[in-house]
């Protein structure tokens, strides 16, 4: 599993549509579904049924999945904020 995995997985959920998340990614909709198939066959659970028409069905696995996604991908960003903040701050005071 990689952060990036996590954020593609979540973007997906968002719009139900790996269409939609590969327009906002700027990737392929084939990368988005590849990235999706890693995070399926690691953790050995079905995040979602196929479409009906456009969108994807979020199982309820794939639902709860996504909120732990998105609590580990939030903590990263306060992680980052925190830290690369003071970073930056340090190297202007030099």
């Amino acid at each position: 599993m990689t952060l990036y995995q996590l954020k593609v997985w979540t973007i997906a959920a968002k719009h139900q549509s790996l269409t939609k998340a590969a327009g906002e990614l700027h990737i392929s909709q084939p990368s988005v579904w590849h990235h999706i198939n890693l995070l399926k066959n690691e953790y050995r659970i079905n995040l979602y049924k196929g479409s009906s028409g456009r969108k994807i069905q979020i199982t309820r696995e794939g639902k709860l999945f996504v909120k732990y996604a998105a609590n580990v991908l939030l903590q990263v960003k306060k992680l980052d904020n925190k830290f690369k903040g003071k970073r930056k701050k340090r190297g202007k005071q030099k």
